[in-house]
């Protein structure tokens, strides 16, 4: 992606107090602050447009939210973190209920569906595993610690 020309502050100062009073800025306006990033806004979902301020790099979505770089990585991370332990609740619900109805179907005399859903339990368990040890909640002390003295 193109680095966007450095933001001239005097310029796009209006549009930041409008955006900053919970005022819906237009895509030309925030065009005219910077340029639309890959990144969604971590509290809407909106589309984030980035711009620099000499060395700094900041995010603003049309709403309002503005992010330096390291206080998005750290809300992006959190976010991508907190969906992860709501899968693995999810699929623990799953291997539960998996487990219940396995129960149930034996004591209905059904003891090939029984092994079936207990297989299967298993499976849910073996990835919930194999997810638990691929969250990190220090990716973001090990990206601070890489940055060097560069103002993000």
């Amino acid at each position: 992606m193109p680095e966007p020309e450095h933001t001239n502050g005097a310029n796009t100062l209006g549009i930041e107090v409008k955006i900053a009073k919970e005022r819906l800025a237009s895509n030309r306006e925030m065009n005219e602050i910077g340029i639309v990033s890959e990144f969604t806004c971590p509290e809407c979902h909106g589309t984030l447009w980035q711009m620099y301020e000499g060395n700094l790099l900041r995010f603003r979505c049309r709403t309002g939210h503005a992010y330096t770089a390291q206080a998005l990585l750290e809300d992006i991370t959190e976010s991508v973190e907190a969906m992860h332990w709501a899968t693995i609740r999810g699929m623990e619900e799953t291997a539960v209920l998996l487990k219940q109805m396995s129960e149930h179907v034996r004591e209905n005399g059904n003891v090939e569906m029984a092994k079936r859903f207990l297989e299967e339990s298993a499976r849910v368990n073996e990835k919930i595993e194999a997810m638990r040890k691929t969250i990190s909640t220090d990716v973001i002390d090990q990206t601070a610690q890489g940055s060097g003295t560069m103002p993000i």
